[in-house]
C-alpha cells in the first residue's frame, strides 16, 4: 500500500486552527480525590469534521451525538492510567466542547503528529 507524509498539509496555515486544551489535574489531600482543573491553553492543529451532528432520541430524552478529530504535535490525553480526559473547545469561543475519547499515533501518515477522536459534550445550558 503506498504511504503518503502529509506533514505539509498539517503544517500548513490554510489547514491549521487554533483550539482550547483543558487538562484536568487529580491530586489527593487527606486520602480523597479533589480536581483542580488548569487553565485553558491554546494549541494549533488541523480539525476534521466526524460524522456530523446526530439526534439520538432515548427515554430519558434528546440529545446530540457528534465528533471530531484533532491532529496536532502534541498527545491530547485520552484519560488512561488513572488521568482524567482532556477538553478541546472548538470553535473558540463557541462553547461546544468534546471529550478526547481516543488518542493515537498518527507517524502514518506524518511523523511528530498525534490524532484524538473528541466527542461532543452533552449542552447543558448555563444557569
Amino acid at each position: 500500500m503506498p504511504r503518503m507524509n502529509v506533514a505539509r498539509i498539517l503544517r500548513s496555515p490554510k489547514f491549521r486552527t487554533k483550539v482550547a486544551v483543558i487538562r484536568t489535574t487529580q491530586t489527593l489531600e487527606h486520602g480523597r480525590s479533589v480536581n483542580v482543573a488548569s487553565a485553558p491553553r491554546t494549541i494549533s492543529a488541523v480539525v476534521v469534521q466526524g460524522n456530523g451532528d446526530q439526534l439520538v432520541r432515548q427515554a430519558e430524552g434528546e440529545r446530540i451525538m457528534a465528533n471530531i478529530t484533532v491532529i496536532a504535535r502534541e498527545r491530547l490525553d485520552d484519560g488512561h492510567q488513572g488521568r482524567t480526559a482532556d477538553i478541546v473547545e472548538w470553535p473558540l469561543g463557541s462553547g461546544n466542547r468534546y471529550t478526547v475519547t481516543l488518542s493515537s499515533d498518527y507517524s502514518e501518515m506524518s511523523v511528530g503528529f498525534w490524532q484524538a477522536i473528541c466527542t461532543l459534550n452533552p449542552m447543558v445550558p448555563v444557569s
